[in-house]
């Protein structure tokens, strides 16, 4: 799945890498990002500030994956993330229309479960992208 540039970056090695979403699966299913050095770097803010996750929600694959998103919670809450806010972003592209209202469901299900663990988890931004074919630059 992807565009003309999948593959690209490893046309001639002799095998498969991984990219992009199979990346973070890879990484997320392993845990090896919590041992990474960025996160690391941002782990020294959690007790004292607050964490931020910007990014788009669905499960199309596409663009997003919401299970990704539910891993990153979970992992930062496990690793000592107090304070968590979400700003959403919603597109439609790769999903049916509608379906951002059962994503935020989900979503807002995944954050209770943390604030009855003691982790002020909200979401603080919803914004409804209009993603239509003939406005969007590529």
């Amino acid at each position: 799945m992807g565009n003309s540039e999948v593959g690209h970056n490893a046309l001639g090695a002799g095998r498969i890498f991984a990219q992009g979403a199979k990346f973070v699966d890879n990484a997320l299913g392993s845990r090896k990002i919590y041992e990474d050095e960025g996160f690391s770097y941002i782990k020294e803010s959690f007790a004292n500030n607050t964490l931020h996750l910007i990014g788009l929600m669905s499960d199309g694959g596409v663009h997003s994956r919401l299970d990704q998103l539910q891993l990153l919670l979970k992992g930062a809450s496990e690793h000592g993330a107090k304070r968590i806010r979400v700003h959403v972003l919603t597109n439609g592209r790769d999903v049916v229309d509608g379906s951002s209202v059962g994503f935020a469901e989900t979503l807002e299900k995944d954050l209770a479960e943390l604030r009855g663990k003691g982790i002020d988890a909200q979401v603080a931004l919803v914004e409804v992208a209009c993603m239509s074919p003939w406005i969007v630059m590529r």
